[in-house]
């Protein structure tokens, strides 16, 4: 049953994952670029998409933007993945599959409220599609507050959006260890006393993206200003190992028609039929790819069970 359901997952992502041309490419430092993709799957407000580059890996991004045909993905070079992405230009293929993952409840909750956003770094990411719902719709919101912090001028990342916000959302830009143009200085927590949570009632919820210990140390701040904990949420809600993204992930692979059990799975690569099928399902560009790693990893899980046998 484990083997099974082993090959279930690993075949139903690969198989699941799709080719997409690179439209553009933003760089905003020199570890972190902004990846413009031809792609038409739309993402709610703080999904992530699995990106992956053949024999390399794949690793979780959120997405940063979107539009009618196409996502974005800010991106830090970090590892043997991103290092790869990076090494892509303009033209090039990368490929992708989902979006996975909760969404941030904006419609459901966040609209007609009071909302304040803290984030840091890379971790704007996530909420960048849902502060430009808000920058384009004005009216949907009671206000907006921004609290972005950097390290210090050269770790700034989304300048430009950042200029825009200015016009319609309360922002408040601020590197931890220098002051800047339009920049205060000091932590994110530090500017938090600035904003009115004490007079909103009940009426507003607060975003809080970045790492665990910047999650705690500005939640504490926003306590102390009045806030109610139920109101907070963390970057945690829309993470890869959420149970939502599990169960979306496993059910995708789950309902794969060419899947449906392990016979059939070997039957695909075994048999004239089964080769011709996936032929006339899947791009010829990612089908040697697939191949070769499914039964490198069939061949992989036959000996471990002969071993373990």
């Amino acid at each position: 049953v484990l083997f099974r359901s082993g090959v279930i997952r690993y075949v139903g992502q690969y198989f699941n994952t799709k080719p997409h041309r690179i439209l553009s490419i933003k760089k905003h430092t020199k570890t972190e670029y902004t990846f413009r993709v031809a792609c038409d799957n739309l993402p709610e407000y703080g999904q992530f998409f699995m990106l992956s580059i053949p024999k390399v890996g794949e690793a979780p991004i959120s997405c940063s933007g979107r539009g009618d045909d196409w996502e974005e993905f800010t991106i830090r070079n970090t590892g043997m993945v991103t290092k790869a992405i990076f090494d892509l230009t303009v033209g090039s293929t990368i490929f992708l599959r989902g979006p996975y993952g909760n969404h941030f409840p904006v419609e459901e909750e966040f609209e007609g409220k009071h909302l304040l956003v803290i984030c840091g770094g890379t971790a704007m990411a996530p909420v960048l599609i849902m502060l430009n719902h808000f920058y384009e719709n004005p009216q949907l919101a009671k206000s907006v507050y921004l609290i972005c912090g950097f390290k210090d001028h050269n770790a700034i990342l989304f300048r430009d959006e950042i200029e825009k916000f200015r016009d319609r959302i309360n922002v408040i830009a601020t590197l931890d260890i220098e002051s800047y143009e339009n920049f205060e200085e000091g932590m994110v927590t530090a500017h938090i006393g600035k904003i009115p949570i004490n007079e909103w009632g009940d009426d507003y919820n607060i975003v809080i993206v970045g790492p665990p210990v910047m999650f705690k140390f500005a939640s504490m701040e926003c306590l102390k200003n009045g806030a109610k904990e139920a109101k907070m949420m963390s970057e945690l809600n829309v993470k890869v190992l959420n149970k939502g993204a599990k169960e979306q992930i496993l059910s995708e692979v789950q309902n794969n028609k060419f899947i449906a059990n392990l016979k059939e799975i070997v039957s695909l690569f075994t048999t004239k039929s089964g080769l011709k099928a996936v032929k006339a399902q899947f791009n010829p560009e990612v089908l040697k790819y697939r191949t070769e790693n499914f039964l490198k990893f069939f061949i992989f899980s036959n000996m471990f069970l002969i071993v373990y046998l």
